[in-house]
C-alpha cells in the first residue's frame, strides 16, 4: 500500500459486475422515457480485510417531457459491502436526446 503501518497489507484480485433491466413504454406517439432496474459490485477472488467488495442495487426513472428532452430520478442502496462504507443515494437530473 505504498507504507510501512501495520498490518502489512496487500490488495487482492476481484471482478466487477453489473446487471441491468429496463423498460421504455410508448403510448400512441408519446415516447413516455424509461425504467430500469440494476444491481452492481465487485465480487473479490478471496476474502481478506482490507480488499473492497460489495453488491448495490438501484432503480432509474426519466420521464419525457418534450422531444428529447427528459427529467430524471434515481436511487441506490449498498446492499452489502466489505472492507467499505453502506449507504444509500438518490440522483436527479435533466438529459437530451437528438
Amino acid at each position: 500500500m505504498g507504507d510501512s503501518s501495520a498490518p502489512d497489507r496487500a490488495l487482492l484480485d476481484g471482478i466487477p459486475w453489473r446487471v441491468q433491466i429496463g423498460w421504455s413504454p410508448r403510448f400512441g406517439e408519446w415516447d413516455a422515457g424509461w425504467w430500469s432496474l440494476d444491481a452492481a459490485g465487485i465480487q473479490g477472488f478471496q476474502s481478506d480485510a482490507v480488499t473492497r467488495q460489495w453488491v448495490q442495487v438501484g432503480s432509474s426513472l426519466g420521464v419525457t417531457v418534450s422531444e428529447g428532452v427528459a427529467i430524471e430520478a434515481g436511487f441506490t442502496e449498498m446492499v452489502w459491502a466489505r472492507a467499505s462504507a453502506q449507504g444509500r443515494s438518490i440522483s436527479g437530473g435533466l438529459s437530451w436526446t437528438r
